[in-house]
This record gives C-alpha cells, structure tokens and sequence, in this order.
C-alpha cells in the first residue's frame, strides 16, 4: 500500500512537472531559444524519473521550426546543465550525499543525450546555416554584428568626392535594417525598388565583403550576400552575380571613393 501511494505521488509530480514546463513553454515569445532552453533546465526536477527529463527535452525541442532554434534551445539548456555540473561534482566528496549522486548521474546522462541530439540536428543543416550557427555560438550578438555594419556603412551617410549625396538618412537606416535581417534570414531585407548610389559598385561590393569576413570569416562566400546586393543597388544591373563572386574581395584602386 505505503509502495503504490509512494509510486502514485511519483507519478502526479511529473505529471505536474511536465504541464509546468509546458506551462512555461507557452510563454516563450517574449524569450529567445537560447533563454528558453536556459529556463528549462533551470526548472528540472531530479526527483523526475531520467526518462520523463528526456521525454520533455524533446518534445521542447520539436515545438522549434527552424533547425537554428532547435540548435540555440539546445545551448541553452545545455550551457545551464554545465554551471551547475560543476556545482554538483563539488559536493561528492561524501558519497554519503545519496541525491547528489543521482543528481550527477542524471545530468551526465542528459549531457550525453544532448550531444547525441545536438549530431543529429546539425547534420541537417546546410554549409550556411552552419556559418550562421557559428557566428551565434561564437557570441555575435545581433548588438556586435549591428555594429559591424555601421562601422563598414558609415560613409555612406556622407558624399562621394563630387559632393554628391550618397543616402539619405532614411534610405541609410532600411539598409542598415536590411542588411541586419539578410545576415539572420529574417524580412524585409530589401527596398521595393534597388536603389543607386553614386560610387563605383567596386565600393559596395567589397564593403559588403568586409561585413562578410568580420562576421562569417573567408572560407566560403555566402550566396545571400551577393544576391543582398544585385536585389537592392541597381548599380549592379548590368554585371553578372557570377562576376560581383569572382572579383568579391578584390580592392578597389580607390576605397571608397
């Protein structure tokens, strides 16, 4: 009898636990994946059986559309299982201490479930989505990466060496928006009609290049960035987008002007 009542409030608690967390879950537009999957862990309960843990991590996980998301709830999760790993291993100096062995013992087996997951989903990602999970576990922010684009786009708030006006502030803040959203695969990342700049497409090609290699490096040139630039300068309607690619990090004799 003492047994079935032990195992029945077992039982109603991860039950409870469970609809807690997808309580949580369904609060999640105001966080981030990587927030979210941070809360999760945060609100784990060891006296839940390993298999209902990982039953729920997964099913967290699956409510995630893009495999980016899935990636950055995953961190998250994982990066908040890490501190307090730490935290634990600390206190089994007595092997007395019988919770916090089968706390160990449970946060090992969900890292290791973690990294099992963590092969599987990023073996479905592109060369590109791989580039730009790089650039958000490296810590690039969206703040870093605005900055980036400021500081290579700056001058084109001023004139070219005619006096001419290069953008007007307006036409500068969407293109810095712009550009932002290219970069996370987001919308709008374009104007409704290409615009043109009064300096050599030499200068804008190798600007965004400079962007490009700040933030995703050199190894390989993503495509988003060329087509970015033939989609909203019609400075470059009479080259080739095989052609902005091969002269892509080239220099002009002039830069910017």
């Amino acid at each position: 009898m003492i047994v079935s009542t032990i195992f029945i409030n077992l039982h109603l608690y991860a039950i409870t636990n469970i609809i807690y967390l997808n309580l949580i879950f369904m609060k999640k537009e105001n966080l981030t994946p990587y927030e979210m999957g941070n809360k999760i862990a945060f609100h784990i309960s060891i006296h839940n059986y390993l298999d209902n843990i990982i039953t729920q991590f997964n099913l967290n996980i699956e409510d995630y559309c893009l495999t980016i998301d899935k990636l950055e709830f995953l961190r998250g999760y994982s990066d908040y299982l890490n501190l307090n790993f730490d935290f634990i291993a600390d206190g089994l100096s007595n092997v007395n201490r019988s919770q916090d062995i089968r706390t160990f013992t449970i946060i090992n087996a969900l890292k290791e479930h973690i990294n099992k997951k963590k092969c599987e989903i990023e073996s479905k990602l592109t060369h590109e989505q791989k580039l730009q999970y790089l650039a958000s576990y490296n810590d690039i922010e969206k703040e870093d990466i605005l900055f980036i684009i400021e500081n290579n786009l700056s001058f084109l708030k001023g004139t070219n060496n005619q006096k001419e006006q290069l953008l007007t502030d307006i036409q500068y803040d969407k293109l810095k928006t712009y550009t932002l959203n290219m970069i996370f695969d987001t919308i709008p990342n374009k104007f409704q009609e290409p615009i043109k700049i009064n300096i050599n497409i030499g200068a804008l090609r190798y600007t965004y290049y400079k962007i490009h290699k700040d933030i995703f490096g050199t190894v390989k040139i993503l495509d988003k960035f060329i087509t970015f630039l033939h989609s909203n300068f019609s400075n470059f309607s009479e080259c080739e987008t095989s052609t902005t690619k091969t002269k892509w990090s080239q220099i002009p004799k002039k830069y910017p002007f």
